[in-house]
Order: C-alpha cells, then structure tokens, then sequence
C-alpha cells in the first residue's frame, strides 16, 4: 500500500509539472505569436505585392493564426483545471450564440465546402452561466463537426425542455473508430483517422467543452 501510494504521488506530481510547463509555455508563447500576427497582416495591407510574395505572406499568416489557436486552447484547458476558477453567471441566449458563433466560422465553412443547417423549436433558450465560456464550448462542438465533415452536411438544432434547452449537433462527417469512441472527451485524445486528415490539432476541443458544460451542470453525449 505503501509502495502504491508513492507512485500515484509520484504521477501526480509528474502531472501537475506537465501541466505547470504547458501553461507558462503557452503563455509565453501568446504574445511573441500575436505580434507576429498582426505584423504579418499589417504587411499584407500595404498591397505592393507581387502575387507570390502575396500568397506567401497569406499562407504565413494563417499558419500563424493557427499556432495562436493552439496556445489558446492549451492556455484555457489549464484554466480549466483549476479548482479556484469562478464562472460568471448572466442570462445566455442560446440560438443567439449559436447564430453568432456561425458567422464566424463562415470562413472554415467555406474552405470546407460544408452545408450547414440550424433550426431552433419550441421558443426562447435562454440559460444562466458564464457567457463567454459557455460560447466557447458550444463553438468547439460546431468547429469539430464542420472541421471533419469536409464536402458534407452539419445539422444543429435546439429543443426547450422544461429544465434547460438541449443542443444536437450532427454531422456527415469522417466519424470515429468504434474503439476509440470511449476517448472522445479525453484531454489531447485524438482519432486516429482525424490526425490523418488533419494532424496539427490539439486534441483539446471537445475536453473543454464537457468541462464547461458540467460545470454548468449540463450533461454532453456522443453518439
């Protein structure tokens, strides 16, 4: 017992160094990427540039904006882990958000050739809870599904029950092996089949998303 007990405080400390080193790197990170960002963008302004150099610069920033993406995601999932968080609290309308959130991924569903449909039955869905974590959770749902149904369909739809509303998102999409479907919410799990189609992702999407929406004492389920 002894022994055991050792070695899961072992692990644990492990786990938290883990943890600790990826959120001062990203943190790092954020800012020195940002500049870079807007250095890029503020080149590409100028329009003195040959084709080329154009699409260079183009394709440079959206690699960037990538990277940015990345460090957010791993900043806000070690947010997430800590006990002392606090959540706001103030009336969210959920098809508001969801039309919100829609416009701006115009672009990822453009690129993707996705077709995208909503609908919302039975009234007002509105909720108490944080407005801008509980956004970033539904976003993350909306941006997998679009982001694996490439040429496909993405249908959302909201249901009023009588203690919330219930989302469902539902996709065409590339799906997950049967025996990795367990994994799905697991932090920095990925399908396999999702890494061939894109393997810059972290992982973290959908692990934010259920930490959220249970903190909110919501319920996520795959399918």
């Amino acid at each position: 017992k002894e022994e055991a007990k050792r070695k899961y405080f072992d692990l644990a400390e492990i786990d938290r160094a883990k943890t600790e080193f990826m959120t001062v790197t990203s943190h790092q990170l954020q800012t020195p990427l940002s500049e870079l960002r807007w250095a890029i963008n503020s080149v590409l302004e100028e329009k003195q540039w040959n084709q080329d150099v154009e699409n260079i610069l183009k394709k440079s920033g959206e690699s960037v904006a990538k990277l940015v993406g990345i460090v957010r995601s791993l900043i806000q999932t070690s947010q997430l882990e800590k006990p002392e968080l606090e959540y706001k609290r103030a009336p969210i309308d959920v098809s508001h958000t969801i039309d919100s959130i829609l416009k701006d991924l115009k672009n990822l569903i453009a690129q993707k050739g996705v077709a995208v449909s909503f609908q919302a039955v039975g009234g007002e869905f509105v909720v108490n809870g944080d407005p801008e974590r509980l956004r970033n959770a539904i976003l993350n749902v909306i941006d997998n599904a679009i982001k694996y149904s490439p040429g496909g369909k993405v249908k959302i739809s909201l249901v009023k029950e009588q203690n919330g509303v219930k989302a469902v998102v539902s996709d065409t999409g590339i799906g997950i092996p049967p025996q990795e479907q367990p994994q799905i919410f697991t932090k920095f799990f990925r399908a396999s089949n999702a890494i061939k189609l894109d393997p810059n992702e972290t992982g973290v999407g959908l692990f934010i998303a259920k930490n959220i929406i249970e903190k909110h004492r919501g319920t996520i389920d795959f399918v």
